[in-house]
């Protein structure tokens, strides 16, 4: 995604090209990398890893919600 956006007529922050950055590093095998995060073992530990499955999903919408007010709309 930010890739697409970086390629439009947003500007990205040093978060998003930081989170580029480890995709790239990780993209082959984003469930073997993840592994290594604190937030996937508390997850475990929480009973509830199916949502890391859930967010490894590619390509499932394609919308990106903004919130403006307060309400969701598409990007």
């Amino acid at each position: 995604m930010v890739n697409l956006l970086k390629d439009g007529d947003y500007s990205i922050d040093d978060s998003s090209v930081a989170a580029l950055d480890l995709y790239n590093l990780a993209k082959d095998d984003l469930r073997e990398y993840l592994k290594k995060t604190s937030h996937s073992e508390r997850l475990k530990k929480l009973g509830i890893e199916d949502d890391i499955d859930f967010c490894l999903n590619v390509d499932i919408t394609s919308t990106i919600p903004v919130l403006e007010g307060d309400r969701l709309v598409k990007l």
